[in-house]
């Protein structure tokens, strides 16, 4: 399914640089969030955050990694059905230590993957009707996994 591209974008977050497969061209950051938005040559966008856990009012010591991405999760997740937007649970990894989900805005999924690296939280988003969701889920898995 993926070519063995050796082509890789990097971009720097809070706490250190995201490898990404492929070329991507930087569009901005998002000063609260830390989010950096970068388009490829087909016009896919994705958003790449990675911040300390404890940066997060949410965050608990006494939780494993995957508990506190759960709550990463909860807390996101209710602040867009706050705000009217259709969230869904996609798929999570206990092991891995990662959730995928989505919200619906103008009728884009935005499809996430919230999780653990080290002492950071990974946020990665893919927007764009291109790809299928089984698609966007398989590029940010892999993402993931490159940066974990």
């Amino acid at each position: 399914m993926f070519c063995q591209d050796s082509t890789f974008a990097t971009v720097k977050t809070n706490t250190t640089e995201v490898k990404i497969p492929g070329n991507w061209e930087q569009m901005n950051t998002m000063d609260d969030s830390g989010q950096t938005y970068l388009k490829n040559k087909e016009g896919i966008v994705i958003a790449i955050a990675q911040n300390p856990k404890k940066a997060y009012s949410f965050f608990k010591d006494n939780k494993s990694d995957f508990e506190n991405v759960k709550l990463f999760y909860e807390w996101d997740s209710d602040y867009r059905k706050e705000n009217k937007f259709k969230t869904q649970k996609i798929k999570e990894d206990a092991k891995q230590e990662y959730i995928i989900w989505k919200y619906n805005e103008d009728k884009i999924d935005n499809v996430f993957l919230f999780g653990s690296v080290k002492d950071n939280f990974l946020n990665l988003l893919v927007y764009t009707t291109k790809w299928s969701e089984a698609e966007k889920i398989s590029f940010l898995e892999r993402l993931y996994k490159l940066n974990k």
